[in-house]
């Protein structure tokens, strides 16, 4: 009996003491991982925000681990001695910051030996003003939505919060889910987690978009979410402010008032809109757009000119959007600058019409009949309720503008003139369909004589061009998708001619896509044999890869372009093969004296002085120089740009040497081009010598016609200058 009350007894002790174990490890876990939140930040984490702060711009897929590159740049910036990643940040290395400062460390202030999240951010705080990149830094308080191992939209270290979608490279925010937490950011970079500050967080406009089963299903800024809630009325698909307290549903605020129309103009406080003029949007505004089930926040991806959307309005303001309608282009709003494109105001204005118009203003309609001027300027009482429309009686008919001036005289538009007021002028808008846009853009932009099947090659570029600027647009707080000028595609400088016509109309509706999007075909004037691709502008080739450098000819060179000899051989000769070798500014030579080229330099960009030297510094794939150094004896100046480059040692006074003869031009033709010193009758001199006209990306408008002399197809051509890509 003895025996087994001693066996008992023990086989319990055992029991016991797996208890006691099971319970000793489970809070060694909850130690280790409450440790793992709240424990102070360590050399990786500071270093990371020490980057960012100093104006270090990081690059993906450095070194084995997040920290990697932070760690490299502060070692060779030797801000601190003697460090690892995981080192806790310590009162040694916050008097080592602060004499990389310049600033004496305060003692009293800081007498922790190592440093809590919140600790650091206060001696940031106290250290950004002399950190290069230090006012970039800012604190930001937000809930947290979504991390990356709860929704597969998520991808890498994106996070989404209620202000918006975020990177947090080597953060843990998993179990900030839910609660508001105030956060140390860079632009869209999360640097480090600070503190949090309450499970009370209210999710302002968001969609609701189903309640099933005792749950309601949540779209939070294009995060689905679903919560279970207790037996609640369905109220189906609702914009609403929906509060949760410990990651329950508390409250909800319903928002139901609707209004629609189209949209005339956007800006980031306010959206005008057709029978509602201009409605302030909210500072949560979000766009869920059920077509393909996203969301946005930025109310310039709204579409302008289009009734595409229903917008909800609380408290006087639009905080969402619907957007229910796939976007079908149609007509496209060009803003007309004055004469010689000098200025996008107007002081008054004065339009007419071969045939009768209507002037629509407030409500009201005026009959005006064919032949008559109507004028308007600032005074004019017709803007005191918005803006003022002119409207052709027929479909085909047109309005000229009397107080514009091109090429072809006083332009006529088709379609609707219309007429904002402004402080600083009268606004010009003429909304027309994109095929009668055209009609006028293909004619001026590319020669008639070209031929029918080059100008269907531009037509396609232009309404490719022009699809694109739809939703991205130019003018947004004027209403307008582009301008007539330059600077996106000359619009009405020419007549409409029978053979661009015929090109438009061969190719209605086609455009150039890549995939299922639409290119933006960037084309200029002539080549010099190369191209080169969007590294001219600073931009990544992997996100344009239809945009190539290419030989522009009918046989390849195996030339690197980037090697200044390799490009200064090429530049000097001519090549028969070149589908531009006829071209005037296929080949173009300037000598220009130091003196007056000192001058013109120095009256553009920088006082240097008598000039002594030029050399590139960099080129680009195909040849083109994006980074001059001019050395002066007062000074030294870099040009970092293709459009700088051109600009500077651009001289109408001095006459530049082309195939076709000689021309005097305010800038440079291209930034193909080398730059030489010779010296003739004891004076310095400086050749510069190129080719082409124009940045060099995507297709030569010259060399189009060429090609289509040789029996190329206009979709053969587009596919030679955009490689990857089908007219569809």
């Amino acid at each position: 009996m003895k025996t087994r009350y001693a066996k008992r007894r023990k086989k319990l002790k055992i029991m016991v003491f797996i208890v006691l174990v099971s319970i000793g490890i489970l809070f060694a876990l909850f130690v280790k991982k409450n440790k793992s939140e709240h424990e102070g930040i360590n050399m990786a984490q500071a270093c990371k925000v020490i980057a960012y702060a100093c104006g270090y711009k990081p690059s993906d897929g450095h070194g084995n681990y997040w920290y990697d590159e932070y760690i490299d740049y502060v070692r060779e910036k030797q801000i601190f001695t003697d460090f690892k990643a995981k080192d806790a940040f310590t009162r040694k290395y916050a008097k080592e910051l602060f004499s990389y400062c310049g600033v004496n460390f305060t003692e009293e202030l800081y007498s922790y030996d190592t440093f809590s999240n919140e600790q650091f951010s206060q001696l940031i705080y106290e250290l950004k003003d002399f950190f290069s990149s230090g006012d970039n830094l800012s604190w930001m308080e937000a809930a947290v939505v979504a991390t990356p191992d709860m929704d597969s939209q998520l991808s890498g270290w994106s996070v989404c919060t209620d202000k918006g979608i975020y990177s947090f490279k080597g953060l843990k925010l998993s179990g900030k889910v839910d609660k508001n937490c105030v956060f140390l950011t860079c632009g869209s970079e999360i640097l480090m987690f600070v503190k949090e500050t309450g499970t009370e967080v209210i999710y302002k406009n968001v969609w609701i978009y189903k309640i099933e089963n005792n749950k309601m299903y949540i779209d939070l800024y294009g995060i689905k979410r679903k919560f279970q809630v207790g037996n609640i009325e369905n109220i189906g698909s609702a914009l609403a402010d929906v509060s949760l307290e410990n990651k329950k549903i508390d409250a909800i605020n319903l928002k139901k008032d609707t209004i629609s129309g189209k949209v005339l103009s956007v800006s980031d406080e306010y959206i005008e809109i057709t029978g509602y003029g201009k409605v302030f949007v909210d500072n949560n505004f979000v766009r869920y757009n059920l077509t393909d089930y996203s969301a946005d926040r930025d109310v310039n991806n709204i579409v302008i000119g289009y009734d595409l959307q229903d917008f909800i309005v609380a408290g006087g303001k639009i905080c969402g959007a619907f957007l229910s309608k796939g976007f079908s282009p149609g007509n496209i709003r060009v803003l007309l600058k004055t004469t010689g494109y000098a200025d996008i105001f107007h002081n008054k204005v004065s339009v007419t019409s071969d045939n009768g118009y209507k002037v629509c203003f407030d409500e009201k309609e005026i009959h005006v009949d064919a032949g008559n001027i109507s004028e308007f300027d600032i005074s004019d009482s017709k803007f005191d309720n918005g803006r003022i429309e002119i409207k052709p009686d027929t479909a085909d008919g047109k309005i000229k503008v009397t107080n514009i001036s091109r090429s072809q005289g006083n332009p006529e538009y088709y379609g609707i003139i219309e007429l904002s007021l402004w402080d600083e002028g009268i606004v010009i808008i003429n909304e027309t369909d994109i095929e009668q846009y055209l009609k006028t853009v293909v004619p001026s932009e590319m020669p008639v004589s070209f031929g029918v099947e080059a100008l269907k090659v531009q037509a396609v570029c232009a309404r490719s061009y022009a699809y694109k600027h739809l939703t991205n647009v130019g003018y947004a707080l004027y209403g307008a998708h582009v301008d007539d000028s330059t600077q996106f595609q000359v619009y009405n400088n020419n007549l409409e001619f029978d053979a661009s016509n015929q090109a438009i109309l061969a190719t209605k509706g086609e455009m150039l896509r890549y995939g299922d999007d639409v290119v933006q075909a960037y084309y200029y004037s002539t080549s010099c044999g190369s191209g080169t691709d969007v590294t001219l502008w600073g931009s990544s080739k992997e996100s344009y890869p239809y945009y190539e450098s290419r030989d522009i000819g009918s046989s390849e060179r195996n030339i690197n372009y980037m090697d200044e000899e390799s490009f200064a051989s090429f530049i000097k000769q001519k090549y028969d093969s070149d589908y531009d070798s006829t071209c005037n500014y296929y080949r173009w030579k300037m000598t220009v004296s130091d003196k007056d080229l000192s001058s013109s330099f120095d009256s553009k960009i920088s006082d240097v002085g008598i000039i002594q030297n030029i050399y590139v510094r960099k080129r680009v794939s195909g040849g083109a120089a994006v980074s001059v150094v001019v050395e002066g004896d007062k000074n030294t100046v870099t040009l970092d740009s293709e459009s700088l480059i051109r600009q500077a040692f651009g001289n109408a006074a001095v006459t530049l040497e082309t195939n076709g003869g000689t021309v005097n031009t305010p800038y440079l033709p291209s930034t193909f081009c080398i730059f030489e010193s010779q010296e003739r009758d004891g004076e310095k001199y400086f050749v510069i010598t190129g080719g082409g006209f124009g940045h060099g990306i995507g297709m030569s408008q010259n060399a189009v016609n060429a090609m289509t002399k040789r029996g190329m197809s206009y979709k053969d051509i587009l596919e030679f200058f955009y490689p990857g890509t089908k007219v569809a």
